[in-house]
Parts: structure tokens; C-alpha cells; sequence
């Protein structure tokens, strides 16, 4: 609706002034039109006349500017000039005129046709006219451009009436990015069924062809019936750099008849033949494809061309370097009023000079850059990451409308990391005695006051060596613990430059921060400093940057026989929510601890000592004496956490395996015997082992015995726990027990659930808990990544879990197993995700500048993904 009202508005205004314009007779011969004008055409010689286009040579002198317009036949009524020059400014096809002459290239002309081309010249206010008749030639090879614009192409295929062809349609950069991954040659693309199982659009005889972005590929196609619900439209965008394929085939589309298979790659000498003077035409060729097994022998040609530029706005967007660093470079871009919005990408100058000829040249960048970067509009501060002795290229396209016709180009190229002068900032670390179990600190201090801003990494010791060991597996860069922290810090390092924390780490008191922990654990900060021109340095070796929490005191202990009488087998009945769904019941067992192992056992020992010696390649003996350490350990602890349940008021009730999939038992015992399952160190296996509750045994307000089911729970003051419990499970699939709203399944949280207990005690009830009026059930969730992202396990409706005690003689839920039958759990050393468990600096928000990701230089990963 712009367009046509623009349009409009413009002959309206020529026409109101139409007594101040006038024409001239037709004239073949340079004319006299006053004395400072001299105008004319002249005749083409027959050189300059090819199958779909002319050049024509210009006296301009005295005009403003000239546009031209060809008119199919001989002797053809002249055009008005007003609605000529107005379709020409709305096209953006008006010719400044710069001297007494100029060559005007007429393209879009198709061949063997009588032309009648006009040039209209405007001089003052008026509109001089001047005419030129060619014939074009006949067309004189098998594929030739007639015209293209920005968003479509014409072709013209000049074969015998009774040839079938099919036309092949991809742009320059998948070409090349499929060359460049699967090898793909061009005779692939000639031959039937190419890849990605769609036929080409096949016609048949001598034809003109438009490809048109966001038109079925198949209409007009000779097989348009196969494929006429737009299932496959073509993609034509301004400045792209397209390649077309025409080849001969069978009425069926097949190559039969057209390729001969052949021991070594062979195919004509034959110069490129040029048809059309077009200047987006990069490249045609008839050469017969050939690879190495192959040869097509039939009609092909092969065109590389690039579809017009868009128009050039009048506006701008400034770049300006704010700062640079040893890291990063800072970049303010402002764009005038008149910008729609505007696209950036960075990649580096080295990237970018390998990458244009692929595309098809420099004209092609621009679309490139459209395509591969992030929009923005307004004014926006960017921040780029650097490294060291790269040279960096900025890359702007802004847009001056919605359909992206009008853009300008803007580049910074050669932006380089600087090498500081200045000393690395140096940092004193001091770990903090702190009584909370969930609670660690370190204040920091750089003694020097030069602090600019730091990046850290903390988490478990024991969980440290094993992330080492898979960046070694995984073919990250790094053999020492240095360079290793180094690739850990670049990928995961948590940046801190909020004003107020620098401050104190600038200051002769220093900085304490705090980070939530789980009890009785050593924690390891690793820190990297940075100076006010974004030089490092790694701070992680010593006890300083380490600090164990406080253990668990133990609660008071709580005088109740159900200590011993809830002890023992159970029945677990759970159902959904809604009708028709039948109960689910699974055994229970109901425990002081977890499951304690007198001796090692002989088929355990041979199995684990064989595993070492052949999958670590141990001697016998070391692997014996591993093996028996490890047993060790796993007795240890096993009395450990029996002690820390007493001391917590708790017994552990395990099974809970509503599904062999997704909830499979696996105790302590059966995660120490896997071979599969990966633990940083033995108390993983009591951490992560189950699926398991924890039942709270204490007195009510008038005394009598009370039983929950306690879950981890956050204080909402501090952001801090307030109470760590162990997950669910956490070997396999990462289970919590949930409260649940199940009218709302987005509606949940963590809660502690009251237990009902029977006057006979042989049935217990983890009832719904109520919040706001909402009832919420003790539902079971899959938590499936670091980020929260749940999947609802088992939805529990409003009768909540019912447990009934099992008869006398029933085995009990999780008897120890023997190889044979031991759990062999699939995982890996990061189960779930154990770096869940330390926390950065509760409320601590950084504020940055956007962050531009540097392209990658590869064809294929953007494409591909289409």
C-alpha cells in the first residue's frame, strides 16, 4: 500500500505540471535541444546486441538523468514518459547522468524478437524522447538469464521441442557446503533423484522459466501435478548467489540413456560458452559433469549468478570502537531515524575473505551477512570476544523497510585484542569459618586495588578430578591441571563486574562471598582476576581455596518405638488422578539405614577384580587391593550415614519404583558392584541410590508421635538451605518428590507431606498437604537438566501414597543381589548433574553488554539445519 500510494503521489504531481513538459520526434542521430543540450542514440552495432541484452551508447549532455524502456515490435507507440520515470523511481532504475555520454546496458530482452527501445531524458522540466529498433539473435546456448530482480530470476532453455530437462535450484552456499561435507559434485545434481528424496521440476521443448521466491518450485512444470500444494516453494532473496542446473532426462524424470559409468573422471575441454552480458552471471558452463565413476552424457548446463542488490538507502549506522582489551572489544552502533532495524554479524577478516568467494563474490556478503546475523534496532553497545593475534571484521546491513529492499552496508574490519602493559591482578583468598552446614565462604582481597572484574568456578572437590579426566576423554585442549581449570574457566567461568563487589575486593577488608554447600563436604574455588585491560590470571592451587562445610549437628533425639516397629517390609499403593486409572502397588522396604554388607563377597571381588585388570589394565594384585579398599570405604560409609539418619530422627524407606523405565531400584550395594555406573567417590553411591524417602520420626504439640516425609527445603530470607535431602534417586533419572496440583500441572513445589499412621500400625498414608485452598499430592518428577526442566513421573491423586505392612514372611524390597542379577545402570560420570548442588552468590545478577557470537566461517552449520 506504501509503494502504490508513493506511486500515485508521484504522477499526480508530473501530471499537474504537465504543460511544463514536451517530446521530440524520433530521432536515430545525436540532436541539438538548446545550446548547452546535446541528446541522442545511437544505433548498437551488432556486437553489442546478444540474445537479452543491448548496449547502447548515450549523448547526455544537458540532461539531469535518463531512465529507458523496450517495448516489444517494430515502430511501437512511444511511452508516456511520466508513467515511465515514475515506475522507474519506484524501481530505483533512474540514471543520474555524470557526463556528455554514457553506455546504457538494456537487459531482459528475450531472443529472435524485434525491440523498439526508448531512453527518456529529463532536462529542467521537461522530457526528451529517443528511440532505437534491434533484433536480437537467436538464442545461442542451452540456458541463458534473461533478467533477475530481487526476489526472482528468468530463464530462458533452448533445446529440440521433443527434449525433457529438469531445472536443479540451490543457492551458492549450500552448494559449497555440501561440496565441502559429503563431496557432492555437480553430477549429482543432474542426475535423477537427488539427494533429499524430491524430484526436480521437469519441462519439456524450449521455454522461458521464472523462479520466484515463495512460489510452488512445480508451477508450470511438465510434472506440476505431482507437486501442487506449495509443498516445495522456491527461497529468492536480494544479493544471494544462486546455482542452476538444466539437464536432459526421460519423460519419467529418470537419467537413463544420459550417463555412462566410467573408471576415471573424464568430460569435454570445451570453453564456457557466454550467451547473455549480463553482470550477475558469474559463471555458465556445458561442460559435461562427470565423477569418478560417472559421466552424464545428455543436454546440461550449469549457471552461477547472483539476483539483484538491493536499494540503496540514504541513512546509516554509525560503528564506533569503544574500547579494546586482551578479551573483548566494546561497540557502540547508533543508527540514524530512518533505520527499520538492522542486522550484525562478526567473524574474523581471515573467515571472511574464504568465505566470499564461495558465496559467489563480494556483492554477496551483504545477503550473507542478513542471513547469518542478529537483528537489533536502536542504539546498542555489543561486546565481542577476542582472541589473541586475530583479526576481527564487523559487519552491518541496515534495513530502511519491512520487505528489506532498501538497505545500506557497514563495516569495521580489523579489530584486534591489544597486549596490556599492565601487571595481572593479584588476589589474596581467604576461606571463612562458618557454622551453617548449607552455607561456605571466601573473602577475596586484591591487594593491589586494580581489580577490574573476575570470573570463578566453584564445586566439590571430589568432583574436580573426574571432570578432568572426561576433558582429557573428550579431546579438549590441556594435559595439565592448568590448562585444563583454564578450558573449564572459558567455558563455564561465572563473570562478576557489579561495581559494589569490586569495590570490596578493592578495599583493604576484601569481599565475602557465599556459596550454598551440602554438609560435611570440601568445596574448591577456582578464581581468574582480570586487570582494567582484561589480562588474567588462574588462582585455584592451595588450601585457601578450599574450605570444607560444617557437618550436620545432630537433632534431638526423639524417644518413640516406631523407630523399630515402622521397620520392615510395606506394600506401596499409588494412583492417578482421574477415573478408569487402576492402583499401582510396588514393595517397600522401610530401614534405620542403608543396607549394610558384612564381608565381600567372592563372586563380587573376581567380578570387579576382573574389570580392572582388563578394562584399567591393573596387575592382579593392584586390582585386589583396590577392590578391597574400595569395600572398605563402602562399610565406612555405610555406618556413617545409618549414624546421620539417627541423628536426623530418620528411617529410609526404599523402592518406589512405580516404573522399571524410568524409577528401576538400585541400592547402595547394587551401585557398588556396576561396573557402568560412575561415582566421584563412595558417598555418591549412598547419595544417589533408591528410589527412596526419608520418614521424620517426632511429637506433636501435644506430644504424641508424628511421622513426615521431609523434603530439601530452602529458607526464602537467605536463599540458602535451610535442610538438604537427598534426591529421590539419582543414578539413572533424577527423582524428587513433589507437591503437585493436579489441575495445574506447571503448579508444584517442594514440601514436607504428613504421614498417617494407623492405630494398628501396619498402614501409613503420605497425605496431600493443602496451600491457599489448592490441594497438592506427593507426586514424583523426573527432573531431566541442571536448569529445572520436569517431567511428572507419577502424578499421585488426592488419597496420596498408601503403605500397608507386608506379611511376615515377604522378602524385603531391596535384598541384596548377587552379580547375576545386580542392576547394571547405564550412566555417566555426570549423572544427573551433580554440579546442582553449589550455588553462585544468592541475588547476584551481572550486567553486561549484548555478546555477539563470532561466525563460525563454516557453510554448513547454519544451511544444514533448514
Amino acid at each position: 500500500m506504501r509503494k502504490l500510494f508513493q506511486c500515485l503521489f508521484l504522477l499526480s504531481a508530473v501530471v499537474l505540471a504537465g504543460s511544463m513538459w514536451s517530446c521530440s520526434d524520433d530521432d536515430d542521430q545525436p540532436g541539438t535541444n538548446g545550446e548547452d543540450s546535446t541528446l541522442g542514440v545511437e544505433a548498437p552495432a551488432s556486437d553489442a546486441v546478444f540474445a537479452t541484452s543491448a548496449t547502447f551508447k548515450l549523448s547526455t549532455k544537458g540532461a539531469e538523468s535518463y531512465v529507458y524502456k523496450a517495448v516489444e515490435g517494430a515502430n511501437a507507440a512511444e511511452p508516456d514518459p511520466v508513467v515511465v520515470y515514475a515506475e522507474a523511481q519506484e524501481s530505483g532504475t533512474i540514471v543520474a547522468v555524470t557526463g556528455d555520454t554514457d553506455e546504457a546496458l538494456v537487459a531482459g530482452l528475450e531472443g529472435n524478437k524485434t525491440y523498439t527501445v526508448f531512453f527518456i531524458f529529463k532536462v529542467g522540466d521537461e522530457y526528451k524522447i529517443y528511440s532505437q529498433e534491434i533484433n536480437t539473435p537467436e538464442y545461442s546456448q542451452l540456458v541463458t538469464i534473461i533478467k533477475t530482480d530481487m526476489s526472482s530470476m528468468t530463464l530462458h532453455v533452448e533445446v529440440p521441442d521433443d527434449v525433457y530437462y529438469s531445472l536443479g535450484f540451490i543457492d551458492k552456499e549450500k552448494y559449497e557446503a555440501y561440496k565441502i561435507q559429503y563431496g557432492r559434485t555437480d553430477i549429482d545434481y543432474v542426475v535423477s533423484s537427488p539427494y533429499g528424496g524430491m524430484k526436480d521440476p521437469r519441462y519439456k521443448g524450449p521455454q522461458n522459466i521464472t523462479i520466484a521466491n515463495g512460489v510452488n518450485a512445480y508451477t508450470g512444470a511438465f510434472n506440476e501435478k505431482d507437486y501442487n500444494d506449495d509443498v516445495y516453494p522456491y527461497e529468492v532473496h536480494p544479493g544471494t548467489g544462486y546455482v542452476i542446473f538444466v539437464a536432459q532426462c526421460n519423460e519419467d524424470g529418470s537419467s537413463e540413456g544420459f550417463v555412462n559409468y566410467i573408471d576415471n573422471g573424464g568430460g569435454d575441454d570445451d570453453d564456457p560458452i557466454l550467451g547473455s552480458k549480463l553482470p550477475n552471471v558469474k559463471e555458465y558452463t556445458e561442460e559435461k559433469p562427470v565423477s569418478e565413476n560417472m559421466e552424464f552424457t545428455g543436454f546440461c548446463a550449469k549457471t552461477v549468478l547472483v539476483t539483484q542488490e538491493p536499494n540503496q538507502g540514504s541513512g546509516n549506522v554509525m560503528i564506533h570502537v569503544d574500547r579494546v582489551t586482551e578479551k573483548t572489544a566494546v561497540v557502540t552502533l547508533t543508527p540514524t531515524d530512518d533505520v527499520y532495524r538492522y542486522v550484525v554479524n562478526v567473524s574474523t577478516s581471515e573467515e571472511a575473505e574464504t568465505l566470499i568467494p564461495l558465496l559467489g563474490g563480494e556483492e554477496t556478503w551483504q545477503a550473507y551477512i542478513l542471513s547469518s546475523g542478529r537483528v537489533f534496532d536502536g542504539a546498542q553497545q555489543l561486546s565481542i570476544e577476542l582472541s589473541p593475534g586475530v583479526s576481527y571484521r564487523l559487519s552491518v546491513v541496515a534495513l530502511y523497510n519491512e520487505e528489506s529492499t532498501v538497505q545500506t552496508f557497514h563495516e569495521e574490519d580489523g579489530i584486534k585484542a591489544i597486549v596490556s602493559d599492565k601487571p595481572a591482578v593479584e588476589f589474596k583468598v581467604t576461606p571463612l569459618a562458618l557454622e551453617n552446614p548449607y552455607q561456605i565462604g571466601f573473602n577475596i582481597k586484591a591487594p593491589n586495588a586494580d581489580c577490574a572484574g573476575f570470573k570463578y568456578i566453584i564445586n566439590y572437590t571430589k568432583e574436580w578430578y573426574p571432570v578432568f579426566k572426561q576433558l582429557e576423554e573428550s579431546g579438549m585442549e590441556g594435559t595439565k591441571v592448568e590448562e585444563k581449570i583454564a578450558t573449564m574457566m572459558s567455558s563455564f567461568g561465572q563473570p562478576v563486574n557489579d561495581p559494589e563487589i569490586l569495590g570490596k575486593i578493592n578495599s583493604s577488608e576484601g569481599c565475602d562471598l557465599y556459596f550454598t554447600s551440602m554438609d560435611d563436604i570440601e568445596s574448591w574455588l577456582i578464581l581468574e582476576s582480570y586487570n582494567s585491560d582484561e589480562k588474567t590470571k588462574l588462582f585455584y592451587d592451595g588450601s585457601d581455596y578450599r574450605v570444607k562445610s560444617a557437618p550436620l549437628k545432630p537433632e534431638e533425639p526423639v524417644n518413640s518405638e516406631l523407630f523399630s516397629k515402622l521397620q520392615g517390609t510395606w506394600n506401596a499403593t499409588i494412583t492417578k488422578p482421574g477415573e478408569g486409572n487402576k492402583p499401582l502397588t510396588m514393595p517397600v522396604t522401610i530401614a534405620a539405614g542403608p543396607e549394610k554388607i558384612a564381608s565381600l563377597p567372592e563372586d563380587v571381588k573376581t567380578h570387579l577384580v576382573t574389570y580392572y585388570m582388563d578394562k584399567k589394565h591393573y596387575t592382579k594384585e593392584a586390582a585386589e587391593k583396590l577392590v578391597l579398599d574400595y569395600f572398605a570405604q563402602y562399610q565406612e560409609r555405610t555406618a556413617y550415614y545409618t549414624q546421620k539418619y539417627k541423628n536426623m530422627n530418620c528411617l529410609v524407606g526404599t523402592g518406589f519404583s512405580y516404573s522399571p523405565v524410568y524409577a528401576p531400584f538400585a541400592s547402595p550395594w547394587d551401585l557398588f558392584q556396576s561396573t557402568s555406573y560412575s561415582s566421584y567417590d563412595t558417598d555418591e553411591m549412598f547419595r544417589d541410590y533408591g528410589p527412596k524417602l526419608f520418614f521424620q520420626i517426632g511429637k506433636d504439640e501435644e506430644g504424641k508421635d508424628k511421622v513426615t516425609v521431609i523434603s530439601t527445603m530452602i529458607d526464602p530470607t537467605t536463599g540458602y538451605y535451610s535442610r538438604y535431602i537427598d534426591p529421590m534417586s539419582d543414578w539413572q533419572y533424577t527423582l524428587n518428590l513433589y507437591a503437585y496440583d493436579a489441575n495445574l500441572a506447571t503448579s508444584f513445589y517442594m514440601a514436607d507431606f504428613p504421614v498417617e499412621l494407623s492405630d494398628d500400625m501396619n498402614t501409613m498414608t503420605i497425605k496431600p498437604v493443602e496451600q491457599d485452598g489448592i490441594t497438592y499430592t506427593p507426586s514424583i518428577a523426573i527432573q531431566y537438566s541442571q536448569g529445572g526442566t520436569l517431567s511428572w513421573g507419577y502424578q499421585v491423586d488426592g488419597t496420596g501414597i498408601v503403605l500397608t505392612r507386608a506379611a511376615e514372611n515377604a522378602a524385603p524390597a531391596n535384598a541384596t543381589r548377587g552379580i547375576s542379577t545386580a542392576v547394571i545402570p547405564e550412566v555417566a560420570p555426570n549423572s544427573g548433574s551433580h554440579f546442582r548442588r553449589t550455588r553462585s552468590p544468592f541475588g547476584y545478577v551481572p550486567m553486561e553488554p549484548v555478546e555477539l557470537e563470532i561466525s563460525s566461517g563454516s557453510l554448513t552449520k547454519k544451511n544444514l539445519k533448514k
